[in-house]
C-alpha cells in the first residue's frame, strides 16, 4: 500500500509540474509580444497557483475520505490484586489501533487494521499475554519498541441490500449484549454471512451464519467452531424498544485438543491437558432499551441478560451453565463534555458452560468456573474524547474463592 501511495503521488507532481512549465513557457511569450504586461502575467500564475493549490487538495481529501480510515488510542493505568494469594502488580498501558476500509465497488470493500499487541509468532517469548484478547502494551520494559500486528484484514460483499458475507478476519458478527462469552477484543476469523432486514418500521430482523477455523495442524484434524444466531429489534413506542438474540454455538474435533489461548479452566485429561469434553451450546440474550425512562436527568437506560448452556453429553449438570444481567445508563453517546454513561454487570460462569478461549480477559482472568462483578463509568471531555473507570470484583467458584480485583483508568480518543 505504502509503495502504491508514493507512486500515485509522484505521478500526481510531475503532472502539476509538467503542465505549470507549459503555462509559464505561454506567459512569456505573450509577454514578449507585448499581448500582456509582466504584472498581468504574474497576476495570471498567482491564479494558477491558488487554483491547483485548492485542485490537489481537494483531491487528496476525496482520496482519503474514499479509504474511510478511523482509529483510536488509549492510555491506561491498570491494577491486578488478588486479595491475599499472589503480588499486586500495576502497569501503564497503550493501546493504538488504526485502520481503513475503501469501497472497491458499491457492493465490495475491503478492511485492513493494524493494533498493538502479541501475536503467535511473539507470544514465544513473553508471558502472561493472550494474542486474541488483548490489544495492550505496556511501558516500561527499557523504552523498547511495541509490537503491532494484523488486527483485521478481511472482504465484504454485499450480496442484496440485507445480506452480506465476509471473508478473512473481522469484526464479531454475533450480537451479544454483555461479555459473557465474547471478549471485545476478539476478530474471529474464517467466513460469515450476515442479515439485517427491515419488516416495518418498527420491527427489524438480523442474523447471522459463521465458520471459524480454531486451530491448523499438519498432523491431525483442525478445530472448528460453527454459529448460526437470529434476532429481532422491536420498536414498541417512541420511548420503548428490545432486542432478542437466540444462537447455536457448534464445534467439531475440540475434544481432545490444548486450544490456543486457553487459560486452563476447562475439565481436562490431567496428563495430556487435553479438553476431555466436547462444546455445543444453546445461547439466549434479551435488551431492553428505554429513553428518557425519568425525565431529562436521565436520557437512557437499557438492561439486559444472557443465557448459555453446554448441551453436550457427558457434561456435568453443574459445569453446564452461565448468565449475565446488567444495565447501562446515562448518554446514548459521549458526544460532547460531561456527556456519561455508567454500566453494571454481574456474571457467573460453570467451568465448561464455554470454552475458556473467548470470555473478556478483564473478568477473573478470562477463565470459565468463575463469578464476577464490574462497574464502569465514562465521562466525556470532548466529542471522540473520554476518560473512564473500570472496576471488576471476581471470585473462583471452584476450590478456593481467590478473590480477585482489576482497577482500569483510561483515557480514550478517537481520531
Amino acid at each position: 500500500m505504502k509503495y502504491f501511495i508514493l507512486i500515485m503521488s509522484c505521478l500526481a507532481l510531475d503532472f502539476v509540474a509538467t503542465a505549470e512549465e507549459t503555462n509559464n513557457y505561454l506567459l512569456y511569450k505573450l509577454q514578449n509580444k507585448g499581448v500582456i504586461t509582466e504584472t498581468e502575467a504574474q497576476v495570471i500564475r498567482d491564479q494558477e497557483a491558488e487554483e491547483t493549490k485548492t485542485l490537489v487538495s481537494s483531491s487528496l481529501a476525496s482520496w482519503t475520505k474514499s479509504l474511510n480510515p478511523k482509529g483510536d488510542f488509549r492510555f491506561r493505568y491498570q491494577n491486578d490484586n488478588p486479595l491475599g494469594y499472589g503480588t499486586n502488580r500495576d502497569r501503564v498501558r497503550i493501546r493504538l489501533r488504526g485502520g481503513i476500509e475503501p469501497k472497491i465497488t458499491d457492493n465490495l470493500k475491503v478492511g485492513v487494521a493494524l493494533a498493538t499487541g502479541f501475536n503467535n509468532n511473539n507470544l514465544t517469548v513473553v508471558t502472561d499475554k493472550d494474542s486474541a484478547r488483548s490489544t495492550n502494551q505496556t511501558l516500561g520494559d527499557g523504552f523498547s519498541k511495541k509490537s503491532v500486528s494484523l488486527d483485521l484484514g478481511f472482504a465484504e460483499y454485499t450480496i442484496v441490500p440485507w445480506m452480506a458475507a465476509t471473508v478473512g478476519k473481522f469484526k464479531n458478527p454475533i450480537w451479544e449484549p454483555g461479555d459473557l462469552i465474547w471478549d471485545t477484543d476478539i476478530n474471529p476469523e474464517g467466513v460469515a454471512l450476515k442479515f439485517n432486514g427491515a419488516i416495518d418500521n418498527n420491527i427489524q430482523l438480523f442474523g447471522t451464519t459463521d465458520v471459524f477455523p480454531l486451530g491448523e495442524s499438519a498432523t491431525a484434524s483442525d478445530p472448528l467452531m460453527y454459529v448460526a444466531q437470529a434476532g429481532i429489534k422491536h420498536k414498541v413506542a417512541e420511548k420503548i424498544s428490545y432486542q432478542v438474540g437466540l444462537s447455536y454455538y457448534g464445534f467439531s474435533d475440540v475434544k481432545g485438543k490444548i486450544l490456543d489461548g486457553t487459560v486452563g479452566t476447562n475439565s481436562v485429561d490431567p496428563t495430556t491437558k487435553t479438553l476431555i469434553y466436547n462444546y455445543n451450546n444453546i445461547v439466549g440474550a434479551l435488551e431492553l432499551s428505554l429513553k428518557k425512562p425519568f425525565g431529562e436527568w436521565l436520557p437512557s437506560l437499557s438492561i439486559f441478560a444472557e443465557y448459555v448452556n453446554n448441551c453436550s453429553k457427558n457434561v456435568p449438570s453443574a459445569n453446564r451453565n452461565g448468565y449475565m444481567i446488567g444495565t447501562n445508563f446515562g448518554d446514548e453517546k459521549l458526544a460532547s463534555l460531561s456527556d456519561w454513561q455508567i454500566k453494571y454487570n454481574y456474571g457467573k460462569l460453570a467451568k465448561d458452560a464455554v470454552l475458556d478461549i473467548f470470555p473478556d480477559s478483564d473478568r477473573y482472568g478470562g477463565k470459565t468456573a468463575m463469578w464476577s462483578h464490574e462497574i464502569a463509568i465514562n465521562y466525556a471531555l470532548a466529542s471522540s474524547n473520554w476518560l473512564a473507570l473500570d472496576f471488576y470484583y471476581g471470585e473462583s467458584t471452584t476450590g478456593a474463592k481467590k478473590p480477585a480485583t482489576v482497577l482500569q483508568l483510561d483515557w480514550n480518543i478517537k481520531f
